[in-house]
């Protein structure tokens, strides 16, 4: 039986102690071309069952010499979150229909309404797109800044606003 060895070539990437089941979590990273090969050689971890490991450095062959690059972190912009939040007050879809650029081409009646009003102002078809360092999120940080100001000129009670449920 010509049987592969067991053994994978990982990177050691990151640790974490956990006290409270007094382990220490060591994570290991491989190539993702290589993933079926390392499940076939270690196989998948099971709900029930543990299965043991021995670790050991290994002297990798010139072309593992370089750890595998790491995905770039994804950034949540509490713009996004925001924006979710802005576009359903009713007084930010009274602003966004009289801003400039909105008199007379919007008419909102929705939280939707205003979420399609947000993207066109920021230029994005996502508010996900309210990244940091992005152009999009420089236009939302002055649709802010514009809905503060207006908000403050026309003070309006929210209960103004309220739909009416008879």
């Amino acid at each position: 039986m010509d049987e592969q060895p067991a053994a994978i070539l990982a990177s050691f990437s990151d640790y974490r102690r956990i006290p409270a089941r007094k382990v220490l979590r060591l994570s290991f990273e491989v190539p993702l071309e290589q993933e079926a090969e390392t499940f076939a050689r270690i196989g998948f971890p099971g709900p029930h069952e543990s299965t043991w490991f021995a670790i050991a450095r290994a002297e990798p062959s010139q072309e593992h010499r370089e750890p595998p690059p790491k995905p770039a972190p994804v950034v949540r912009s509490s713009a996004v979150r925001d924006a979710a939040l802005f576009c359903k007050e009713e007084p930010f879809w009274a602003f966004l229909e009289q801003m400039p650029g909105g008199k007379g081409r919007w008419q909102i009646r929705c939280e939707e309404g205003a979420a399609i009003a947000v993207r066109e102002a920021c230029g994005v078809t996502s508010r996900r797109e309210l990244t940091p360092g992005s152009e999009a999120l420089r236009k939302w940080n002055k649709l802010v800044v514009d809905y503060g100001d207006w908000r403050a000129k026309h003070w309006i009670p929210v209960e103004e606003f309220a739909c009416s449920t008879a």
